[in-house]
């Protein structure tokens, strides 16, 4: 999920156009729930860095959040 945000952001910004809406991003946002029994990608969440999640954050200008089903 995070990789398809990285992606899109690192495309070439293109003006508007007749044919088409611009294309300029300056933030993406991931907004996901973890609806499974283990909780597996909220855990696997906790496992990234600190370090890693701030250049995330507010680095790549990617907003992460995940919520958790309650079981």
């Amino acid at each position: 999920m995070i990789h398809e945000v990285f992606f899109y952001l690192g495309l070439a910004r293109l003006p508007e156009s007749a044919e088409r809406a611009a294309w300029d991003y300056d933030f993406g946002c991931v907004l996901a729930l973890d609806s499974s029994k283990e909780g597996g990608l909220v855990e696997a969440w906790k496992e990234v860095k600190p370090a890693v999640k701030s250049g995330i954050w507010e680095g790549a200008n990617i907003y992460v959040m995940l919520l958790r089903a309650s079981s």
